[in-house]
């Protein structure tokens, strides 16, 4: 391309010229000859078919009397055809039966075996089978072989004088080519040259020469005419340009100090947006993490009442004696089915940091051992598992069952970003966080903390999906592979235990979550044990009342009571509660009660107006929701305990018991004005 764009004007022209006129006599000789051979190759079969029926028309009586000689005779008259170079006649049983030779083509001619009708070519010549017929019948094929070298010499002959024609053409052309040089090529060479002098000189008044008054010569006038104004313009635009120059000195200095001014306000001003946005942020995490929480906290309520009913039903069927031992492993089955839907239930509430927490001193060590343990199956064989724990490690407060979920969702969303295999590692580290480091992360706080550390091998992250892989329901796995609720998990128990959480990713490379969990100032030895064994449960004689509108769960509760000698009344809603009450207040000791309940009264009201008219009365008030998603209220009521669904037969009669007896116990939480 830039070879032909360097070539000058009349060269280009002389080329064109030339290769328009040689390509068209090249089109049209190709052309005529490829017509010719096409045409005779068409005639040709058709003149042998000719001459084939005349020679059978003219052997007919010398086959029917076979007189070889007399058909010899006959094939014989094609010595006037030059270009037949054999011929034979066969009698159908495919007998040669005459044949003639062209001496001069074919001095030795051996018959080919007979075909039916028809015609083919080979190298140079053409070959032709045609039946002659006698009253309908087929007494015999003639054979006839002709030279097409005749035919190709006279293509060979239009070449020679297409060849002739095409040079004299393009010697025409180039005669043409010439004189069109002078009085177009040079004419505009000029031209150009005088506008390369103006373009790279800047020298307004050269001009270019012509004297044709054709377009050509206008064209240059016009051009010469337009140089002229020009170069009165530029003068114009010089001295414009001076006086301009001459302003912007002069302001110059004075925009320098206001753009000076300008830019520190429009940084201020950016760093402030950084911060009406990380607001803004934050503010609408927030709200997405509530809004998501407050559904959660619905579903985990209906949850959780069906499977109270489901622990407790099971649970009564198991104490049964006289149960068979399959159906006792199917209900152990499902015992095992309800406890993982347990923890379902409290993921969802993990979720939206709604779940009650039930606070232990833990070592982080341990922990990550025993989740191992239960995760190793989980773990394909291409992946190796690296530990890499401290020594000496301070221990947390923190719930245990959260810190299993935790690290449980770390270790399954790490498996599958190596789907072909890798390293994980899981860490444990006791660091001192300094103020240099707070001040880069605006989550972290100074002050001693327990780090736990999961890296991986695997595909990685953009940092546009790091942005978002906390956000509820966000997820990257294929549809049905991932809920989104994983991460958005974790980062609702670390916000629980006031952590925070740090990831490093790079596509390809693997990624990197660092959890960070303020450190007690304990030592290991300091810590007291808080494992407890659990006493034995005992029952009673007192009078409980149970109000709940769900039937299948009051009757349950009634035929736990029931069983550890209690005497039970039960009310649907807290009108029916009130009713019973009427009747059997000094008898009733303990009031077991939904909170959520229809009705105009809910179980915290009721549990109230019963505490004023008999203030030894005992309290237990259960939820399918947390005790955080309850709300303020629930300490309105002095000396009232929460019992959290699901509850099994066992820990309901436990918490009764305790409650009666004013002892303290684990799942029974005490709430107090005070």
């Amino acid at each position: 391309m830039q070879l032909g764009r360097a070539i000058p004007l009349d060269r280009k022209l002389m080329l064109v010229i030339m290769a328009t006129t040689g390509a068209a006599l090249l089109l049209a000789c190709a052309g005529f000859v490829g017509y010719e051979i096409l045409d005779a190759r068409r005639t040709f079969p058709s003149r042998l078919t000719a001459l084939a029926e005349m020679i059978g028309t003219n052997s007919k009586g010398a086959i029917s009397f076979n007189d070889r000689a007399q058909a010899e005779e006959t094939l014989a008259t094609l010595r006037a055809q030059a270009q037949i170079v054999a011929a034979c006649v066969y009698l159908p049983t495919g007998e040669v039966f005459a044949k003639y030779p062209n001496a001069g083509l074919a001095s030795e001619f051996s018959p080919p075996k007979m075909e039916a009708d028809g015609y083919h070519f080979q190298d140079h010549r053409l070959a032709l089978f045609h039946q002659i017929l006698f009253d309908g019948e087929w007494i015999a094929t003639v054979y006839i072989e002709s030279d097409l070298a005749l035919m190709y010499e006279r293509m060979r002959r239009y070449g020679a004088i297409a060849s002739i024609v095409l040079l004299t053409s393009l010697l025409f052309a180039l005669i043409l080519s010439i004189r069109l040089r002078r009085i177009i090529s040079e004419p505009i060479l000029r031209l150009a040259l005088t506008a390369q002098s103006v373009a790279t000189d800047k020298d307004y008044s050269v001009r270019a020469t012509g004297e044709n008054e054709d377009e050509l010569g206008r064209l240059i006038k016009g051009f010469n005419e337009m140089l002229l104004q020009i170069q009165v313009r530029d003068d114009a635009l010089r001295q414009a340009h001076d006086d301009l120059e001459k302003r912007v000195n002069e302001r110059t200095t004075a925009l320098s100090q206001a753009n000076k001014q300008l830019e520190r306000e429009v940084e201020e001003r950016k760093i402030a947006q950084e911060k009406h946005r990380l607001l803004e942020d934050q503010l609408r995490q927030s709200q997405k993490m509530e809004a998501v929480g407050t559904l959660a906290a619905g579903v985990a309520h209906d949850f959780n009442n069906l499977l109270t009913i489901i622990l407790g039903f099971n649970d009564l069927a198991l104490r049964d004696n006289r149960l068979h031992p399959e159906i006792g492993k199917a209900l152990n089955k499902i015992s095992a089915a309800a406890e993982r839907a347990t923890t379902l239930t409290r993921q969802l509430l993990t979720f939206g940091r709604k779940q009650v927490m039930q606070l232990k001193f833990l070592n982080l060590n341990d922990v990550v051992t025993q989740v191992m343990r239960m995760l190793v199956r989980m773990i394909e064989e291409n992946i190796s598992v690296e530990y890499n724990h401290a020594l000496r490690l301070p221990r947390i407060r923190a719930d245990a069952g959260m810190m299993d979920q935790l690290i449980a969702n770390l270790v399954v969303n790490a498996r599958d970003a190596m789907p072909g295999g890798g390293r994980l590692t899981i860490s444990t580290q006791s660091i001192e966080i300094s103020q240099d480091y707070a001040d880069t992360n605006p989550e972290a706080v100074t002050g001693n903390f327990v780090r736990l550390s999961v890296s991986d091998t695997g595909c990685g992250m953009e940092p546009q999906t790091i942005e978002r892989i906390f956000e509820p329901f966000f997820t990257t796995k294929e549809v049905g592979k991932g809920t989104g609720l994983g991460l958005a998990t974790v980062y609702g128990i670390v916000k629980q235990h006031h952590g925070w959480i740090e990831v490093s990713s790079q596509p390809e490379l693997g990624s990197t979550f660092q959890i960070y969990f303020p450190a007690l100032a304990e030592t290991l030895s300091d810590v007291p044990d808080v494992s407890v064994i659990d006493p034995e449960i005992s029952g009673g004689t007192e009078t409980i009342l149970i109000v709940e509108d769900e039937t299948a769960l009051r009757q349950l509760a009634r035929t736990i009571l029931e069983n550890y000698g209690y005497t039970v009344l039960e009310a649907e809603n807290a009108a029916d509660a009130l009713a019973l009450w009427r009747k059997h207040r000094q008898n009733v000791h303990l009031v077991l009660t939904d909170i959520i309940m229809p009705g105009t009264m809910n179980g915290l009201e009721l549990a109230s107006q019963l505490r004023e008219e008999k203030d030894s009365l005992h309290v237990i008030c259960t939820s399918g929701y947390g005790l955080e998603v309850v709300g303020p209220d629930i300490g309105s009521v002095d000396g009232l305990n929460f019992l959290s669904k699901p509850y099994t037969p066992a820990t309901l009669a436990r918490a009764v018991r305790c409650s009666l007896d004013g002892e303290p116990f684990e799942i029974l939480t005490q709430i107090s004005k005070s």
